[in-house]
């Protein structure tokens, strides 16, 4: 029998605030440190198969004054003084470079690089130059997703493991004698799907059998030890990090009850899995995960930052929430457990009317790949309202890849726009392995939709970033956005928009208080809960919020054009709690009760 409890309680300290005061200008100190996930890269084009941008199992760390962020098949990496605005650094020096699950250490003074599959390990002491040595070819493992990590005393552990009935495993080895074994190998995490529900293949976790046990990562946080690790697939909405812990580097493990710390199961942008996590300049903690599209290959990934923080438990926890909106890196130190770094800029297109120069119609049916478990492959529309729906894996599509073609958004009235956010889903670009498509278009905005001005001009762009934010200092008045296409398209490629995104704030009220919350437990699959509430008047959406205490709801997800929550990603053993947040263009209402669901 289902059964659902609510708790009256204050929130002071339920859950980290996310919407707060709104910040209608901004220095250009400010403006300099504004981003938004997935983060704007150069995502480079495979080819094998079905041609596709990726870059996915990311690593990130701060050597000799810099980030530098490395992901799988990017043929080089990127470098960042504040992790905003990234410097693409390709390389020819390092042969397995196109790898998948690049693992970055750093030792005595030196990045130390391999990857997936391969005897090779490189050194360098100045990555900017793109420079590095091979090290050694005899690195005693060919394994995958493997993980490098030097503890406070210098030895050295590799962890490793990528299938969905194997274990992830550990050992140390020595970097003076070629990373030669010391040990013999422990098998660490296996998975236990009967208990834990993130670690079950499918979008919603429903398919019943072992999702990939796979993505190492290994932390070393106030004396203890944080082995990271990713389920269910790199292709599902619900992809997911979680963690055990130990007092040693070999175990033994506890698994963390409040798991997967890292999950984005809704939103513009899914996904949270296969990361690294890492301190900032400022000793902040951050966690960098691969995202997921996956409509044309399962491996159609992006790379998204999350604040993370580790709490007065020892629990290791990431911030997901509304990290597909703006926000400003920090420029000091930050409490992730009771600050957040938004903006306040509120969604202002989500489904509003949208004019197109034309539509694509009657093929394309290859834009959705059979053989994948795309949640989009029966959308084959490519109507205007797909760039304001909120889903990155549909999209408007003109008839042409011509200059000239243009999408516009009408916010329905005056309002201050902050920013907006474009997004290319590549429609129909083909043998761009080398290089990418750098998109050059303008911005404009109108008060009457017939006398336009200059947004921004990137008619010259020289950046080759299929996701590109643009923010202001001050937010500008208008009601219609446009977005013109200013080069024409490589042969075979239509201009397409996957997300015309305007954020600002309307005058206005925020949204009534969600009323009527039920949460309840499957009594037949405690893995299982569903929340249903009342749907208030005007909100554009919800935020879901979770935890293993009232005092403690540590993850959440978006739920738009639904008043409803259904998800398989939760542990058997710990009860939940939860509450239910809405949002609208002039701002959020927290809930005002947590539920529990038992």
């Amino acid at each position: 029998m289902k059964t659902n409890l609510t708790i009256m309680c204050a929130l002071m300290s339920a859950s980290l605030c996310y919407g707060g005061g709104y910040r209608r200008s901004l220095s250009d100190a400010e403006l300099a440190r504004v981003t938004i996930n997935p983060i704007p890269l150069e995502y480079q084009f495979q080819n094998e198969n079905i041609p596709r941008r990726e870059a996915a199992d990311p690593v990130c760390e701060w050597f000799n004054g810099k980030y530098y962020l490395f992901a799988s098949r990017s043929n080089g990496y990127w470098s960042s003084d504040d992790m905003a605005n990234w410097t693409y650094i390709p390389t020819t020096s390092i042969k397995n470079i196109q790898h998948y699950a690049p693992t970055v250490m750093v030792r005595d003074g030196a990045l130390y690089f391999t990857a997936s599959g391969t005897r090779d390990v490189y050194r360098t002491t100045r990555p900017e130059t793109g420079e590095w040595e091979r090290v050694t070819d005899k690195f005693p493992f060919v394994e995958t997703d493997p993980c490098l990590f030097q503890d406070d005393d210098g030895r050295v552990y590799y962890y490793w493991g990528c299938a969905p009935d194997k274990p992830i495993w550990g050992v140390e080895v020595d970097p003076s004698d070629n990373f030669a074994q010391i040990g013999e190998p422990v098998a660490i995490i296996r998975h236990d799907i009967a208990a834990h529900g993130w670690e079950v293949g499918g979008h919603n976790n429903e398919l019943n059998r072992n999702g990939y046990n796979e993505g190492a990562t290994m932390n070393k946080i106030n004396g203890r030890y944080y082995l990271q690790y990713a389920a269910a697939g790199t292709q599902y909405h619900t992809y997911a990090d979680g963690v055990y812990v130990a007092d040693s580097p070999l175990g033994p493990f506890e698994y963390q009850w409040d798991n997967p710390f890292s999950i984005k199961p809704g939103g513009f942008m899914y996904g949270a899995g296969h990361g690294h996590t890492f301190y900032d300049k400022y000793d902040n903690l951050w966690h960098v995960s691969t995202m997921v599209i996956a409509v044309r290959h399962g491996f159609e990934r992006r790379i998204g930052f999350f604040p993370a923080y580790v709490d007065s438990k020892g629990t290791l926890n990431a911030n997901t929430v509304l990290s597909d909106y703006p926000y400003m890196m920090p420029d000091g130190k930050v409490d992730f457990s009771r600050e957040d770094l938004s903006l306040g800029w509120n969604l202002l297109s989500y489904r509003k009317p949208v004019t197109v120069s034309s539509t694509l119609r009657g093929k394309g049916a290859d834009e959705a790949v059979e053989g994948w478990e795309n949640p989009w492959k029966s959308k084959k529309s490519f109507e205007g309202v797909n760039a304001v729906n909120e889903e990155v894996g549909n999209w408007w599509t003109a008839s042409t890849g011509n200059a000239g073609e243009w999408i516009m958004v009408d916010l329905g009235r005056r309002m201050d726009v902050n920013a907006v956010h474009v997004n290319f889903p590549d429609h129909g670009l083909r043998n761009r392995e080398k290089e990418g498509h750098i998109y050059k278009y303008k911005l404009e905005g109108s008060d009457d939709g017939r006398t336009w001005h200059m947004l921004v001009d990137k008619s010259d762009n020289k950046l080759d970033r299929a996701h590109e934010l643009t923010a202001f200092n001050e937010a500008r008045p208008m009601r219609y956005v446009r977005l013109t296409n200013c080069e024409r398209m490589p042969d075979g490629a239509n201009f397409a928009v996957s997300g015309l995104r305007v954020f600002g704030r309307a005058a206005g009220k925020s949204p009534d208080h969600v009323k009527d919350v039920v949460a309840e437990r499957d009594a037949t699959d405690r893995r299982h809960i569903t929340l249903n509430w009342m749907p208030v008047d005007g909100a554009t959406g919800y935020i879901v919020r979770w935890g293993t205490a009232p005092d403690r709801l540590t993850s959440a997800s978006m739920v738009y054009g639904d008043s409803s929550f259904d998800a398989r990603i939760y542990n058997s053993a710990p009860e939940y709690y939860f509450t239910v947040d809405a949002f609208n263009e002039s701002g959020m209402t927290k809930g005002k009760r947590v539920h529990q669901a038992r």
